[in-house]
C-alpha cells in the first residue's frame, strides 16, 4: 500500500511539474513551488528526483513520452484510414501545441525563459523522434494511397506536421480568421496536402 502511495506522489510531483513549467516557465518551477502546489513536502521530491534538473528531464520526458504514444495509438489505430488518421493526428499535435506551448517548445528548441539553451534539461533525441514519427507517417500513406514514397511526399508531410506545432515554436504567425476554428483550419491544410499527395506528377 506505501508503495502505491509513494508512486502517487511521484506521478503527483511530475504533474504538478509540468504544469508549472507550463504556466509559469521552468525556472518558476521550484522544488519549493511544487511541492507547495503538489501539498507534498519538500523531503518527497528529493526523495523521488535528488534534484531540480533530474524532475525537471523527468516531466518532460514524461509528457513526450505521453504524446508519442498517443500519436502511435494514431497510427496502429486499425482498420487505419489514411485521411482520418493524419488529420487525427494533425489536430492533435495542433491543439497540444496551442495547449502546451512552452512544453511543446522545451522540447523542439530547449530554451529557458529568455531564451537561454536549457541542454541538459532536455532529451536530444524528442525532436529525431518526432521526424522519424512523421516519415513513419509518409511511409504509412505511401501504402496505403498506392503511392510513391518519394520526397516530395516526404517533404509534404513534413511541412504539415510542421505548420501544427509552429504555434508554439514561432507564436504569432498564421492562425484561423473570420471566426474559423482551428479544426477547420487543420482540415483545410489536410485536405490541401491529401490533394497534393494524390495530384499526378
Amino acid at each position: 500500500m506505501q508503495e502505491k502511495n509513494e508512486e502517487g506522489t511521484k506521478e503527483r510531483i511530475l504533474n504538478t511539474a509540468i504544469d508549472i513549467i507550463e504556466r509559469e516557465g521552468i525556472e518558476a518551477a521550484t522544488a519549493r513551488a511544487i511541492s507547495a502546489e503538489a501539498k507534498v513536502n519538500l523531503a518527497a521530491i528529493n526523495y523521488h528526483y535528488r534534484t531540480k534538473d533530474a524532475l525537471m528531464s523527468a516531466a518532460l520526458a514524461a509528457s513526450w513520452n505521453h504524446a508519442l504514444e498517443d500519436l502511435q495509438g494514431f497510427l496502429n489505430a486499425r482498420p487505419w484510414d489514411p485521411k482520418a488518421a493524419i488529420l487525427e493526428i494533425a489536430l492533435f499535435l495542433r491543439l497540444g501545441a496551442r495547449r502546451y506551448p512552452t512544453v511543446t517548445r522545451l522540447h523542439f528548441l530547449g530554451a529557458r525563459d529568455g531564451g537561454r539553451a536549457a541542454t541538459s534539461l532536455v532529451s536530444p533525441p524528442s525532436g529525431s523522434f518526432f521526424w522519424e514519427f512523421v516519415a513513419e507517417c509518409a511511409a504509412r500513406v505511401a501504402s496505403s494511397l498506392g503511392i510513391a514514397s518519394d520526397w516530395a511526399l516526404q517533404g509534404r508531410t513534413e511541412a504539415l506536421f510542421a505548420a501544427m506545432v509552429y504555434p508554439a515554436v514561432a507564436p504569432g504567425g498564421i492562425s484561423p480568421q473570420s471566426g474559423r476554428s482551428e479544426e477547420e483550419y487543420v482540415a483545410l491544410l489536410v485536405g490541401d496536402y491529401f490533394s497534393a499527395i494524390q495530384r499526378p506528377a
